[in-house]
């Protein structure tokens, strides 16, 4: 049953991946102009909230440039989990997963790999997606917003961002299982997607994200 749901799953990607691509690359005009109605809209945003958000992206960014620390196990372990999730969430069992003091690693599952397994470290910020979402549950048990929810949201994304940067090279060999015009075309709307959804959870809880999804979807409509 899991072969077959995983050749369909598989199926489907592949046939829908140059609409995804184009769509994807079309998208980014829209994405970029939500960024900028947050911008325009910065004296209506939840300031304090805003503020320990940068405050602790800010804080994590600065120590990994000023330290000048290398990828190193930890990086790749959150990279292959991501990989796993998403094999997983797509009906690949996974059989192995490698990690190296060097910062390598690889894992190993049934079936090939496709673009979406391929790709999904470099814009699913795995560590964020999951202090978001310890954020919403804390918050929704104790009816509280502390200080420290937006500061550890901005801890996680910076250093997310940061690994991003690290990762993103022309060796990368993910790139070539996704392919190189495709992983163009796609990644950055993906990754201004999930960063500026994350930033509007940080800023506003659910509330913030469902007005960073309609501000997008407005765009989109004036654009298609």
């Amino acid at each position: 049953m899991f072969e077959k749901l995983r050749n369909l799953v598989d199926t489907v990607l592949q046939l829908f991946r140059i609409p995804i691509g184009i769509i994807a690359f079309l998208a980014t005009y829209p994405a970029v102009q939500t960024y900028k109605r947050f911008w325009d809209i910065r004296h209506q945003l939840n300031g304090m909230n805003v503020l320990y958000f940068f405050i602790g992206f800010i804080g994590i960014f600065a120590v990994r440039i000023l330290s000048r620390r290398r990828r190193g196990a930890a990086e790749t372990m959150e990279h292959e989990m991501t990989h796993v999730l998403f094999a997983l969430l797509t009906f690949h069992p996974v059989k192995n997963v490698e990690v190296n003091d060097n910062g390598s690693g690889v894992t190993f599952f049934r079936g090939k790999a496709t673009w979406l397994v391929a790709l999904a470290p470099y814009f699913f910020p795995l560590c964020t997606v999951a202090m978001a979402v310890f954020s919403y549950v804390y918050e929704s048990v104790s009816h509280s917003t502390p200080e420290w929810i937006p500061i550890g949201l901005g801890l996680c994304f910076g250093y997310n961002v940061y690994a991003f940067i690290q990762e993103i090279h022309l060796q990368q060999t993910d790139f070539k299982v996704a392919g190189w015009i495709f992983t163009i075309c796609f990644l950055p709307v993906a990754n201004l997607l999930n960063f500026g959804m994350l930033f509007a959870f940080a800023e506003r809880g659910i509330p913030g994200i469902l007005f960073f999804w309609k501000t997008f979807a407005y765009y989109c409509k004036h654009l298609f």
